[in-house]
């Protein structure tokens, strides 16, 4: 398939690509391709402002031009299922890389010969500059029968994902730029112990996983999450969920 988006202010056409291809009745490969921008609204422009004084300096609001975030990103995978089958898989890989990041910060003045200063403090577009996720994930479906009837059915799913930042010539320590690192183990099993009711359990292991601005977090821990849902008719159904069950203290 192909679509795509455009913004007239900002001249901006986004087009994807995607495609689907059923190597046999077991296994399918996919891959698709796209562009995005994150256009800047007008707060960004309304807290932008540009410093400039023959003396003292002073802080006076100016049309400073921004331009929107481009992203350009791939992702492919392979998903094996049989339809007899109690077990199934599957494997993606993505790849995104994102120009003329916008932040907000204060830009280094100049000096015009001796007497008048230049300088710029809000949001900007950091010249040369990207930040690029690698990462990926593999799955493994299975589900469980009695007597033909299906009892449980769960993942077990390994996640994983990589930033690389060039900052260009910025300070980055001004822009706060986020950084996702990690890698993540799920493990979900969802049980039918009775006709109308479902119970899922999600345990979670995360190491090394979160935001970080230059260095990576040195955590490894659990958690469990449990999910209880009752349907007494077919509109009518309630469900009671538990976030973190041992309350694991965590940073990030």
């Amino acid at each position: 398939g192909l679509e795509g988006d455009t913004q007239g202010k900002f001249d901006n056409f986004s087009p994807r690509l995607s495609g689907l291809w059923k190597m046999t009745n077991d296994v399918n490969l996919r891959t698709s391709w796209g562009t995005a921008f994150r256009a800047p609204n007008p707060y960004y422009q309304s807290i932008t402002y540009q410093v400039f004084s023959p003396e003292i300096p002073v802080v006076k609001r100016s049309n400073l031009p921004i331009s929107p975030e481009k992203s350009t990103s791939w992702e492919s995978g392979i998903r094996w299922k049989t339809s007899g089958s109690a077990i199934g898989a599957d494997l993606t890989w993505f790849y995104n890389k994102t120009t003329r990041l916008l932040r907000y910060g204060q830009l280094e003045g100049f000096l015009d010969g001796d007497s008048t200063y230049f300088g710029q403090i809000g949001y900007s577009n950091l010249q040369n500059s990207d930040i690029r996720y690698t990462g990926g994930q593999a799955t493994l479906f299975f589900s469980g029968e009695v007597n033909g009837k299906q009892v449980a059915d769960g993942l077990l799913s390994y996640s994983w994902i990589n930033s690389k930042l060039n900052a260009g010539v910025a300070n980055v320590a001004d822009y706060d730029i986020p950084q996702y690192n990690g890698r993540i183990l799920q493990f979900r099993n969802t049980f039918h112990p009775f006709k109308k009711s479902i119970l899922i359990l999600d345990v979670i292991r995360y190491k090394n996983a979160g935001i970080t601005s230059g260095a990576n977090p040195k955590s490894k821990f659990w958690t469990w999450d449990i999910v209880w849902r009752y349907a007494f008719t077919d509109r009518f159904d309630c469900y009671m969920k538990i976030v973190n069950l041992f309350n694991k203290e965590y940073s990030g």
